[in-house]
């Protein structure tokens, strides 16, 4: 009977020790707010830690709430304390003590009370009512890191962090360049630490530079006001709102916000199921002060659905475009002959299939294939061709090769494209594109990079085509295209063929993660023509660029080229593009 007893506490024993490490494994965590004042709260960013000092009350969604003299969060392990003084309010009722400690992954909290007596307590998944006194509890329970030689990013009063997605700053003050410039004290500003990709998707078109200033967030939603700058629109101020949801995001912007020429995208994506999913892409184009009637609207919107197949792909694309979106004027126009009254609206339809990355035998070689169809209406006429309706067919592949050793310790890699594409007008459209690179690591931290580009397409009729966002159609999308012929056939208008061959060589010198400085070196030959003043490109070409650090979490990228004089231009202008690592 004994022995029986014995293998029963000793099973028991076992089983208890197996459930305590059970509980010892990270949990996923909850959006619970935790809401910290004090009178000074700081944001180390190098570190990814949060301190406040001086009256510090904690409140955290559950309704427990801490006061204490000091406050440490670091936002990587997801665990705060609070010491000092330390009053733990809970639906259980009120305690003093010396050091409270929170492991949210872990859903532990560990106490050190001092009345009735000093003492260890652990209290599990929130439940304050049974506390485990006595535990013996992790030897970093209470420790509290020592910042004193390092300048917070973020100065504030208050702070509300979601330990999931992002921290709330209120009123904050900016500490940049190694604390030799401080702001004053700014509106509420949101910083997002979330593992959610999509809170990264860019709506926004591009600008030299651009400083974004979160002032509202969640953990499923993030906007923010966008100051910005490019060589075309000057100054000016953007508008950006993320809503993620499960495998999916909606992004919506406002670009530019401040000037009369304003666009409006939409970008929406969601996974309809493991092998599938649909995304829809909108654009809306308004020429109107502030938000008062405009004076030109066009757009479109498109949908996309994609389907994974066996070593393949199927996508089905469908756009609607407008080219004018306002009730036609007596005038013909909108106030200004330059804002004409564009009756267009064509509807286009595209199914395309495309195959996976194939392998020619053992030869290193690699081959993809891709083939569509499509078709536009438009009961105006597309183009100036009067049709109301054309289809399009095209295939297209791609072989290309692995990286090879060349002399002299290079690298030699290839690749060779074709498309072909019938177009009902009957017209045809082909394209080729050669593409050759050579590459050598010439020292630690210097590379060099010489390359060919060959470019050649051709068409029966540069007028017998449509143009459409849609990729489906086999034509080029805008921007790269204003005709929906390849680009190459946009720089000779009017001309049935096209070639341009690019040579060039790049050295890119690294010392160090902070700095970066590329030097290129390229030649244009354009045929059939390549005169200045027009469309083609510079026959010769010199750039620069250099990226160097400017505070902890931003670089300043820095591009100037020198075209020798072609089309009266030698200098290129300075490109300013301020951006995070």
């Amino acid at each position: 009977m004994t022995r029986v007893m014995l293998a029963a506490a000793v099973a028991l024993a076992a089983q208890a020790a197996t459930s305590v490490l059970a509980a010892q494994e990270p949990q996923p965590l909850t959006s619970m707010p935790i809401a910290v004042s004090a009178a000074r709260v700081e944001y180390f960013g190098d570190a990814a830690i949060i301190q406040a000092r001086g009256h510090v009350q904690v409140s955290m969604g559950n309704g427990v709430r801490v006061e204490g003299d000091a406050f440490s969060m670091d936002l990587s392990l997801h665990r705060f304390l609070v010491v000092g003084h330390v009053r733990l309010t809970t639906p259980s009722g009120e305690m003093d003590g010396a050091a409270y400690a929170a492991f949210l992954p872990f859903r532990r909290e560990y106490f050190v009370p001092l009345d009735p007596a000093a003492d260890r307590w652990t209290f599990f998944n929130g439940d304050y009512a049974n506390p485990s006194k006595g535990r013996v509890m992790p030897g970093d329970a209470f420790f509290l890191p020592d910042l004193s030689s390092q300048r917070p990013y973020i100065v504030a009063d208050q702070v509300t962090i979601d330990p999931t997605a992002y921290a709330k700053f209120s009123p904050a003050t900016f500490r940049l360049l190694d604390g030799a410039l401080t702001t004053i004290p700014l509106p509420p500003y949101v910083y997002n630490f979330s593992q959610n990709q999509h809170f990264g998707i860019n709506a926004l078109t591009g600008a030299s530079i651009d400083v974004p200033y979160n002032f509202a967030g969640s953990a499923s939603s993030l906007d923010a006001v966008h100051f910005r700058y490019d060589p075309q629109r000057k100054s000016y101020g953007s508008f950006e709102h993320h809503s993620v949801f499960g495998a999916g995001y909606a992004v919506l912007s406002l670009n530019p916000a401040t000037q009369p020429f304003k666009q409006w995208n939409l970008l929406a994506y969601d996974r309809s199921s493991p092998a599938s999913a649909i995304s829809l892409e909108t654009q809306l184009f308004t020429y109107q002060y502030g938000l008062i009637r405009p004076l030109d609207s066009n757009g479109f919107a498109d949908v996309i659905y994609t389907q994974a197949l066996r070593q393949s792909s199927a996508r089905l694309e469908l756009t609607q475009a407008y080219s004018s979106l306002l009730a036609q004027p007596a005038l013909g126009y909108y106030g200004d002959p330059s804002h004409p009254w564009i009756p267009n609206h064509p509807f286009t339809a595209g199914v395309e299939w495309s195959g996976f990355d194939q392998h020619i035998g053992r030869t290193g070689l690699s081959y993809r294939l891709t083939s569509g169809l499509g078709m536009q209406h438009d009961v105006f006429g597309i183009r100036s061709t009067g049709a109301k309706q054309a289809t399009s067919e095209y295939v297209s592949g791609a072989i290309y090769t692995p990286t090879y050793p060349g002399p002299f310790g290079t690298g030699l890699n290839a690749r060779y494209q074709i498309a072909h594409a019938w177009l009902s007008f009957p017209n045809t459209i082909d394209e080729q594109v050669f593409t050759g690179t050579i590459s050598r690591r010439l020292a630690r931290n210097l590379v060099f990079i010489g390359s060919t580009v060959i470019d050649s397409s051709s068409t029966r009729d540069p007028n017998a085509t449509f143009i459409s966002p849609n990729a489906s159609t086999g034509l080029a999308p805008q921007p790269f295209s204003t005709s929906g012929l390849p680009f190459v056939l946009n720089e000779a208008p009017g001309s049935p063929g096209a070639t341009n061959r690019v040579y060039g060589m790049t050295f890119a010198l690294t010392p160090s993660p902070d700095f970066q400085f590329t030097f290129g070196a390229s030649k244009s030959a354009f045929s059939p023509v390549q005169t200045q003043f027009s469309n083609a490109p510079p026959r010769y070409q010199l750039t620069g660029d250099v990226r160097t650090r400017i505070t902890r979490t931003l670089f300043i990228d820095v591009q100037r080229g020198y075209n020798f004089g072609w089309s009266g231009l030698w200098w290129t202008p300075y490109t300013f593009v301020v951006s995070a690592q």
